[in-house]
């Protein structure tokens, strides 16, 4: 399972390469920082377990279910797109706040698919569990550490990158 670093920061990147190379810088940085935070949303369910857990449930019941189904960002998307539609523009903007923790969201389930043992992406309509667990392959000794190296490099290598590009002041 991916960690807090690797998900904002692949979903920060994500989110400014689709900023910077497609639509050109049309909307402010910080909706990139609000998308990339809100790559840690699904991960909420973490804390809803540890509150349920004083009731007997288990983590496997609570964590990746609702809040990694592909409706959470569904629901954002549909709220970006009636923001969108009403095209009454204010000062800030609803429906590119709702589009982009529409897109963090995405992006961490799209990771946890990717890098866990098993996701419920339709839940509550069906509880059929995907994953491709590419972390898989790692020995069972190094369980605890692993996942910690790779956000640590991954964190290290970002910042490495914005500094070289010079782009630290994108996130003063």
């Amino acid at each position: 399972m991916p960690f807090a670093v690797f998900h904002v920061v692949l979903t920060g990147i994500f989110l400014a390469l689709f900023r910077n190379k497609f639509i050109k810088n049309k909307f402010p940085f910080y909706f990139v920082v609000i998308g990339a935070i809100a790559g840690l949303v699904p991960d909420v369910d973490i804390i809803i377990f540890y509150l349920l857990s004083f009731f007997g449930y288990g983590v496997d019941e609570i964590h990746r279910t609702y809040t990694h189904s592909i409706f959470l960002p569904l629901l954002f998307l549909v709220l970006g797109n009636f923001f969108y539609i009403r095209k009454k523009r204010s000062s800030f903007r609803f429906d590119l706040l709702f589009f982009v923790i529409s897109f963090g969201i995405f992006i961490h389930i799209i990771l946890d698919v990717l890098f866990s043992y098993r996701v419920r992406v339709f839940y509550p309509f069906s509880s059929y569990l995907i994953g491709l667990d590419i972390f898989g392959f790692i020995p069972k000794s190094w369980n605890n550490t692993f996942l910690n190296v790779v956000d640590g490099v991954i964190l290290v290598l970002w910042l490495v990158y914005i500094t070289v590009k010079k782009k630290i002041t994108d996130f003063v």
